[in-house]
């Protein structure tokens, strides 16, 4: 019986690093399904679907399924870039005040308002809204204006877009695989 212990836990231990090299090489699998436009655009394909954060300064037209968008700076909330990726189907999450500049601006759009906290599934993704402000330079990105970054959960790897924030507290509670950063820019 030593034996058939020994077996047993050699093969456990097998499985175990197996699922942990899968979890190792998911997120650099996910990596390669990851594009960045500049500024803080992305966009991510998920199998047959795709969505864009933040689309700016769009090339040719490219329609996602969802739209993410963090605050309503003309750098991240752009109508004309919007346009060039959405679709009759397009799904947008926004914090309140540009989800009714979005409805003002796309009235037929399926707009999902998200606050700081506020989490929702569709299609296999899950968006988990989080916190993105400015702790020196609060005059452009205030935290009583509840803009956000987005948690996003795809196939299982999580992936972290800051949105236009600064390294405020709340990051300490943030696991991801991925983290799609600001640079420090002039905001």
């Amino acid at each position: 019986c030593m034996k058939t212990r020994m077996i047993v836990m050699l093969s456990i231990g097998m499985m175990m690093l197996h699922a942990r090299a899968f979890a190792a090489s998911a997120p650099e699998q996910m990596l390669e399904k990851i594009h960045w436009f500049g500024q803080a655009t992305v966009k991510i394909e998920m199998g047959e679907k795709s969505l864009y954060v933040d689309p700016l300064q769009l090339e040719k037209d490219d329609p996602a399924d969802f739209i993410l968008i963090t605050h309503v700076h003309d750098d991240h909330c752009s109508p004309n870039d919007i346009r060039k990726v959405m679709k009759d189907s397009t799904v947008f999450f926004a914090p309140k005040d540009v989800a009714a500049k979005l409805q003002e601006q796309f009235p037929q759009a399926t707009i999902i308002a998200v606050a700081p906290g506020a989490t929702q599934q569709q299609d296999g993704l899950t968006i988990e809204a989080v916190p993105a402000y400015n702790v020196t330079k609060t005059q452009f990105h205030p935290k009583a204006n509840n803009w956000v970054g987005y948690l996003l959960t795809i196939d299982g790897v999580k992936i972290y877009h800051f949105g236009d924030t600064e390294r405020i507290p709340e990051m300490k509670n943030i696991v991801c695989g991925i983290a799609l950063l600001p640079l420090g820019q002039k905001y």
